[in-house]
């Protein structure tokens, strides 16, 4: 009996034990948990901890690489990251989600994006690679990052802080629920600073145990968007106000009732940035000074800076301008160094075998597959998009403007419009419809637009469609219609009819047999044996071209600025995102494939 009960107390213990040893387990195992979400590029690794052994490094301060690398935060395109000392960029990353903020720290970068938290190793500043992410509460506008803790401004949805092991385990410690908008956090020593619209300012004191206790505020801000500060001050640019100059002694001191800014500054600034006793700020027609002792103003740079933002490193003025790129700036003479960009906007596009041909709007640039800028020339006139380039037409004269060549012609008219066909390029005059390649006048009389087949033109007034024998310039009317015909085009034997009031689609006898009615006029319009493609605002339209009665609207949120499809796929320009792939798909949904040609947008510099 006595061994019996031995035996049994053993056994008792070893379970308790057992369940100890599990309960330890889980508590470690929660206390590390992360959320991952998922990432759309195929370069960007992400180290899952429960999968995959991560090495983790000290932080160490290598000054060299801290002092020579730079991010730029670019928004749909992601990041790029800045040589400062080649006044390169080397590296872009961009994973489909719209960056908000970041921050370097050692040998990390820490990342907010409309999803959440995201953590970057950055030792190797070439090819920095996910760590870890966090989805937060709601759409994380800033971060600030101390080494022990990451203080993430989410929007509407308050403060969120994280405990961080390591640099990269994140652990959540705490919400905070606030009033209002957190649209930007920093730390100032011990000090937590939130700002944003509907929550004013307001100070924490980050206590010995990472919590954070509120010890002042501020309400009276309205439209705040930018923070600076240093030991003297905290300035705050306001769009409504101005720019608020707070002491900072007044600003830590704690349950400071009298809390006020000591100045406000009349000045409606897009950034600002402080340097010792200097505030300086950019404004529509450049960037300023002003000494916040003697309030004296003092002129840096003139130039359009519309919504830039500016940074300053080694007497060197950084300016991220946006669609409009990066320009540096040296403080002492004033002069430009450095402008990096590729292209400011996409009008248009034509996507060809060695690359994109690009309207930006008065330039005309090349950019080859390696996404290498070949060569850019300026225009006067208007521009027609054609299958291997470009047609500009200046008064009587058209410019057809190819990768490798530019083509002159001169008419003895006006020319109003270029089509293009199977069969010929054809010029529409105001007093009749020319041959592009052979110069010389083929019909008399004016005409809105034109389509050929074999030895037949169809040619439209604002009311009917004629068909003309070009050899024996016979005319017969084939269709009168009560909307304003603007287009036509013949594709897989069937005409198809643009008017004001939609898309008509025309047999070969010119018996219609499908309609499709729009309220508004396309901005872009493409039509193909298989789509029709038309798109007004940021939505897109998709038409089965033998079936009107399937089609599909789809809103892609951002303005659409141009359209191609070119071998079973969609190209589509949007601005301050650039030219992106698509598939479409058997229930005509879009897949998205890759970012053709991303623009270079410049949105902060991270140093």
């Amino acid at each position: 009996m006595n061994i019996e009960r031995k035996n049994f107390h053993v056994l008792g213990f070893l379970i308790i034990l057992l369940l100890v040893i599990v309960f330890l387990i889980f508590v470690l195992a929660n206390f590390f948990n992360i959320r991952k979400s998922n990432l759309y590029e195929e370069d960007i690794e992400f180290f899952a901890i429960e999968e995959k052994k991560v090495e983790v490094k000290d932080v160490v301060n290598h000054l060299d690489q801290e002092e020579r690398y730079g991010v730029l935060l670019a928004g749909y395109e992601g990041f790029y990251v800045f040589d400062k000392l080649t006044r390169e960029i080397i590296t872009a990353i961009n994973y489909g989600k719209y960056v908000n903020d970041g921050q370097l720290y050692g040998d990390y970068f820490y990342v907010v994006d409309r999803e959440g938290l995201k953590i970057f190793d950055f030792s190797e500043p070439t090819k920095p690679s996910l760590l870890n992410s966090y989805n937060t509460f709601g759409d994380s506008l800033s971060l600030v990052t101390n080494g022990e803790m990451i203080f993430v401004g989410d929007g509407e949805n308050g403060l969120v802080s994280f405990e961080l092991r390591d640099n990269i385990y994140i652990r959540l410690k705490e919400h905070i629920r606030l009033p209002g908008i957190v649209a930007g956090v920093d730390i100032y020593n011990k000090y937590l600073i939130a700002f944003g619209p509907g929550l004013g300012l307001k100070i924490f004191i980050i206590e010995e145990d990472q919590a954070l206790k509120e010890i002042n505020h501020y309400e009276k801000l309205l439209s705040p968007k930018m923070m600076t500060f240093n030991n003297n001050y905290l300035i705050i640019n306001d769009d409504l106000y101005g720019i608020l100059v707070f002491d900072m002694e007044e600003v830590i001191k704690p349950f400071n009732k009298n809390l006020n800014p000591s100045n406000i500054l009349d000045i409606r600034s897009f950034s600002i940035y402080l340097e010792d006793t200097y505030l300086l700020f950019s404004t529509e027609n450049g960037v300023s000074k002003i000494n916040l002792n003697s309030l004296e103003i003092e002129n840096i740079l003139n130039k359009n800076l519309s919504l830039s933002n500016i940074t300053i490193d080694e007497e060197l003025l950084y300016i991220s301008n946006n669609q409009n790129g990066l320009y540096i700036y040296d403080l002492k003479d004033k002069k430009q160094v450095q402008h990096i960009n590729l292209v400011n906007n996409i009008n248009n596009f034509v996507i060809l075998e060695e690359g994109v041909l690009i309207d930006e709007g008065g330039k005309i640039i090349f950019i080859d597959n390696n996404k290498d800028k070949i060569w850019e020339k300026e225009y006067i006139g208007q521009l027609v998009k054609g299958k291997e380039g470009f047609y500009e037409i200046q008064d009587k004269r058209v410019i057809f403007h190819t990768v490798n060549e530019a083509t002159k012609k001169v008419f003895p008219a006006m020319i109003e419009n270029i089509k293009e066909t199977s069969e010929s390029v054809f010029v529409i005059g105001i007093d009749g419809i020319y041959s592009f390649e052979k110069g010389t006048k083929i019909l008399e009389g004016g005409f809105t637009d034109i389509t050929s087949l074999k030895n037949y033109v169809y040619v439209t007034q604002p009311d009917k469609i004629i068909q003309v024998n070009l050899l024996t310039k016979e005319m017969n009317y084939k269709f009168y219609s009560k909307d304003h015909i603007n287009n036509i085009y013949y594709i897989d034997n069937d005409f198809f009819l643009l008017t004001d009031k939609g898309i008509l689609r025309l047999d070969y006898n010119f018996d219609p047999f499908d309609y499709y009615g729009y309220q508004y006029v396309p901005d872009n319009i493409i039509i193909t044996e298989e789509y029709i493609f038309y798109s007004y605002g940021s939505k897109l339209n998709i038409i089965k071209s033998k079936n009107f009665n399937v089609y599909k609207t789809i809103d892609l949120e951002l303005p659409i600025l141009g359209l191609e499809y070119k071998n079973n796929n969609l190209y589509i320009s949007f601005p301050s995102k650039g030219i992106v792939k698509y598939n479409i798909l058997e229930n005509l949904q879009l897949e998205q494939l890759e970012n053709t040609l991303p623009l270079f947008n410049a949105k902060k510099l991270v140093l």
